[in-house]
Parts: C-alpha cells; structure tokens; sequence
C-alpha cells in the first residue's frame, strides 16, 4: 500500500521570512562565499550565529538566505507501508518501541 501526503509550507519547513534575507555589496562579503550555493555563519549584535546560503548574484550584490531551503514550498511525503503488527505493551504505554525510545533532539 502507498500512501502519499502533501504538507503545506506552515506544517512542513515553515514560511519563506523575507526578514532572513539579506542583499550586500559584493565586496563586502569575503571571496570564498562568493559563488551561489557557498553557505556562511553569520553572527548579529546580539551574539547570536545563524547560517545563510548565497542564492543569487548580479550587479554587484550578493543575495544571502537564511531560511531553510525548502521554507515556503509545499512537501510531498511518500511512503509504502511494508508490513503492519501489534503494539507491543510498551508501545502501548509510550508510544516507540522499547530498543528506539522517545525521539531525541540533538
């Protein structure tokens, strides 16, 4: 059995924020940036390092992006469903198997 869902851009990667993109002069940005795709950290006042993709370049400036990659754009998410069982009591009670545990953030 196949299943397929499309997740709009708020329940998959998030909305596109313009405030998270950033157009420079070009010399004012190191060299080895300076190609579309290079990625960069970036630190504001606060202290605070966020990385950004360069996504465009043209008359002079350089275009930095800071969202993700796929923010803004709607996923489409397949899956074939191999096989189907029984919770285990422990699945049951917490929801993942015993040996996997709860999802971790790393």
């Amino acid at each position: 059995m196949t299943r397929c869902a499309i997740l709009s851009p708020d329940k998959a990667f998030g909305d596109s924020d313009p405030e998270l993109v950033i157009v420079e002069d070009i010399d004012d940005v190191p060299p080895e940036i300076r190609y579309v795709g290079a990625e960069a950290a970036l630190q504001n006042d606060n202290g605070d390092v966020m990385n950004f993709r360069v996504v465009a370049i043209g008359e002079g400036k350089i275009t930095l992006d800071g969202n993700h990659p796929l923010a803004g754009r709607e996923a489409v998410c397949v899956a074939e469903v191999l096989s189907i069982r029984a919770a285990t009591p422990e699945e049951i009670k917490s929801g993942f198997p015993e040996e996997q545990g709860a999802p971790q953030v790393h």
